[in-house]
Formats: C-alpha cells, sequence, structure tokens
C-alpha cells in the first residue's frame, strides 16, 4: 500500500477514535458529487464536518486548486451550505510549493483547509478532532453559492440526451496526439466566414472576488473568438475526473462579473466550448454523469467528429 495511503488512514483513524460508530462514517457516499469526501463527522447534534484527504502533488497549481475547490462547491450546494467543509493536504514532505494567492483562495472558500505542517503531527492526540469541530461554516461565498443554484438548475432545462451520446460513449478512444490537437482544432475552424481564432485568450473570471485576492485575474483558453473561449481536451473514461473538475469551477467563475463590489450574472454573451478527442463517459448506471456535470456550469460540448457542426454554429453566431 503507498506511503500516503498508509498515512491518510492513520490519520482518518485516529480523527474517528473514541467517538460513537453513529458519529462518523468513513467513505460516505453522496450521489450528487463527483468526488466523495473521505470522512464524515457528526460532533455534536445538527452539526456535520466531511473531510477530503488530498494527495497532494509537490507544485500546487492553479487546476489542481480549481478541481479541489469544485469539491467544496458541490458539497455546498448538493449538500448544503450549513455542512462544514473541510480539506487535509498529505505530501511525500514538507516541501510544497503553493502560490500565496492559490493557497488564500483554498483558505477563502474552504471552512477549514490545511496543508501539512498546519495540523502535523496532530493526528497523534485528539487535537485534530477537536480543530475540526470547533469550525463553522463560513457566509462569504453565500451570494455565489445562491446563485449557482439558481444557474445550474437553468443550464439543464434543455438538457437532450442524444445531442451529445457520443460522448458519453465509452468505446470512444482519442485519436489525435496530444501535442497535434489544438492545431488540428483551429484548422478544421478556420473555414471561410466563421471568423478568425486567436490562441490562448484571455477571458476575466471572479477568482480575486471569490478569495479577496485584491487584484483581477483571467483563465487562458486554447482558441477564441469574440464571444466563444474554446478549450481542446484529450479524455479517456477514468482518466479524466480531475480535468472536469477543474474545468467546471473555471466554468462556474466565467459566468458572473463585479459591480460595485457586488456579484452579477454576466451581461455579455458570451459561451465556454469544450472540445473533447475521446469520451465523457460517467459510470455505467449513468453514463452522461460528466456530460451534465459540465453543460451544468456552462460548458458547450462538442466532440473532434463534431468540428464541422460547431464551424457552421460559429458562422451564424449560434454558439
Amino acid at each position: 500500500m503507498p506511503r500516503l495511503t498508509v498515512r491518510k488512514k492513520q490519520v482518518i483513524d485516529s480523527l474517528v477514535g473514541g467517538l460513537p460508530e453513529t458519529a462518523y462514517q468513513k467513505e460516505p457516499f453522496f450521489s450528487d458529487l463527483l468526488k466523495q469526501p473521505d470522512v464524515l463527522i457528526v460532533p455534536s447534534p445538527g452539526k456535520m464536518i466531511v473531510t477530503f484527504a488530498y494527495s497532494s502533488p509537490q507544485r500546487i497549481g492553479w487546476p489542481t486548486a480549481l478541481a479541489w475547490l469544485e469539491d467544496f462547491i458541490e458539497v455546498k450546494l448538493n449538500v448544503g451550505e450549513y455542512v462544514i467543509t473541510t480539506a487535509l493536504l498529505f505530501a511525500e514532505s514538507d516541501e510544497i510549493a503553493i502560490r500565496p494567492d492559490v493557497r488564500q483562495l483554498l483558505a477563502a472558500a474552504f471552512d477549514g483547509f490545511f496543508l501539512p505542517w498546519d495540523w502535523k503531527p496532530a493526528f497523534l492526540d485528539h487535537a485534530l478532532f477537536e480543530m475540526l469541530a470547533s469550525l463553522e461554516p463560513k457566509r462569504e461565498m453565500g451570494d455565489f453559492l445562491r446563485e449557482e443554484r439558481h444557474q445550474v438548475a437553468k443550464a439543464l432545462t434543455q438538457f437532450n440526451p442524444k445531442r451529445y451520446a457520443l460522448l458519453a460513449d465509452k468505446r470512444r478512444e482519442p485519436e489525435v496526439h496530444p501535442r497535434e490537437l489544438v492545431a488540428l482544432v483551429m484548422r478544421r475552424l478556420a473555414l471561410p466566414h466563421t471568423g478568425g481564432l486567436v490562441e490562448k485568450p484571455l477571458v476575466p473570471n471572479i477568482k480575486g472576488y471569490l478569495g479577496n485576492l485584491g487584484k483581477k485575474y483571467a483563465f487562458e483558453f486554447d482558441l477564441g473568438r469574440s464571444g466563444v473561449a474554446i478549450e481542446v481536451m484529450r479524455a479517456e473514461r477514468h482518466r479524466s475526473r480531475e480535468r472536469i473538475r477543474s474545468l467546471m469551477a473555471k466554468a462556474r467563475m466565467l459566468r458572473y462579473e463585479i459591480e460595485g463590489g457586488q456579484l452579477h450574472a454576466h451581461s455579455a454573451e458570451f459561451r465556454p466550448v469544450l472540445v473533447v478527442d475521446g469520451n465523457l463517459a460517467g459510470p455505467d448506471h449513468d453514463p452522461y454523469r460528466y456530460v451534465r456535470s459540465l453543460l451544468a456550469v456552462g460548458w458547450e460540448l462538442f466532440g473532434i467528429d463534431q468540428l464541422p457542426m460547431l464551424a457552421e454554429m460559429l458562422r451564424h453566431g449560434h454558439v
């Protein structure tokens, strides 16, 4: 068993050690979460804590941070804003590189966000449990979460399984080498009357607002034009879950703008487009799981063989 897995088990065993069996559940399952927490604790009546135990890369960049942020958002939207949502990071060593703004956004979102040096060796006694049990839900993201709940419900009203059947086919394998994928998409979309595409466009987001970071941020896309930003993804079943979660948080932060210090749904017509080489098939009992999740946060989805359709839609301004 990998060393980090052993350490996680030791910490979680210690965290719930001494609690009655009715006060905790290891590896709980919530049907509406793409990633499940590692432990659920009920330290007192009416108080619920979920903890994600993440195996941290040595360098924590924005893609990983956005995937973790998505886990937080899904708990708050699908389980309840009252649920205290926490993250414990595990690493092979304490030499984790994390930018201050990445850490600040995660700390601003999670009700408790702890790097390895924030809590070790607390698992040797009851201090970790006491620290988690003392937390309360934060309220700073309440307006964002309420607006997201409304936007998600609205986005799924027109879901049509037939339109996305190919993307949910687990037998579809990637066809194009990763280094050639963006160039191929650009060539196939560079048709007469579609308008020019630019490479690596930057699109403003609300990351700075959510994390109280004190400056404006923008996401980079692979391709774009006025009103449309295109991300290209090589997707294989069971190997794309973190990328999907990261893309979900990315899209959520693009559909709002800040006016007078307040969050508002974006007034400009804008659509993020995800071009997929491969498949987005979910589990066998729900093959459209990831397709629905991406549509719910604002992505429009096209398979690599649907680029003529996308080019036509771009030409007519229907994306």
